[in-house]
C-alpha cells in the first residue's frame, strides 16, 4: 500500500485595503455643506427658539432624509442642529470643562447612534461615494464604435472593487434620424 502526500496551497490573501491618508473630495463637499449650513443658523438668529424639542425635529428629520438619500437636505439639517445644540449648551448656562465641541460632539454621536454606522459613513460621504456616467450614442452609424463602448463599459462595471459604485448609462442619438 502506498500513500500519496498531497500538499494542499494556502488561498492567497487579498491584498489589504489600503486606508485613505487625506480626506476625499466627496467628504469635503458633506463637510462644506454642514459648515454653511452653521453659517446659516447663525445668521438666522433668534428666528428659531433653541431647546431639546427642536433637535429632536432635527434629528428625525435627518434620519428621514437620509433614508431618502436626501443628503444635501440632510447635511443642511445637521448645520442647523449643531447650532442649536452649541446655543443650548451655552443656555443651559452649567460652566463645565468643555468647549463649544462637547455638545457637537454629543449630538454627532447620537446622530451616529440613531443611523448606524454605516448610514452615518455614507450620509458623512466618508468613503467617497463614486458615480461613473456613460454616455454612449446609439445612432445606427455607430454600431462598431458602439459595440467597442459597450465592451469597454462592461470591463468597468465588472471589475471588482473594494466600494461600492453607482453607474448611470445614459444612451443619446440624433433625434432627426429616429422618425
Amino acid at each position: 500500500m502506498t500513500s500519496a502526500v498531497v500538499f494542499l496551497k494556502p488561498k492567497p490573501r487579498p491584498p489589504p485595503i489600503k486606508k485613505r491618508t487625506t480626506p476625499s473630495n466627496k467628504f469635503l463637499e458633506a463637510l462644506d455643506q454642514i459648515e454653511r449650513a452653521v453659517y446659516e443658523a447663525q445668521a438666522a438668529g433668534s428666528r428659531y427658539r433653541h431647546s431639546s424639542q427642536r433637535l429632536a425635529k432635527i434629528k428625525a428629520n435627518i434620519k428621514l432624509a437620509t433614508q431618502k438619500r436626501d443628503y444635501l437636505f440632510a447635511r443642511q439639517s445637521l448645520g442647523h442642529g449643531i447650532y442649536s445644540a452649541i446655543k443650548l449648551s451655552k443656555m443651559s448656562g452649567r460652566k463645565r470643562r468643555c468647549t463649544s465641541s462637547c455638545p457637537v460632539k454629543s449630538f454627532m454621536d447620537s446622530i451616529k447612534k440613531e443611523l448606524g454606522p454605516s448610514a452615518f459613513d455614507t450620509f458623512m460621504s466618508v468613503n467617497g461615494d463614486v458615480t461613473l456616467m456613460f454616455a454612449i450614442d446609439d445612432t445606427g452609424s455607430m454600431s462598431g464604435e458602439i459595440q467597442a463602448a459597450k465592451d469597454i463599459a462592461a470591463s468597468i462595471v465588472n471589475h471588482p472593487r473594494d466600494d461600492t459604485v453607482d453607474y448611470i448609462l445614459s444612451p443619446f442619438n440624433d433625434p432627426g434620424l429616429h422618425k
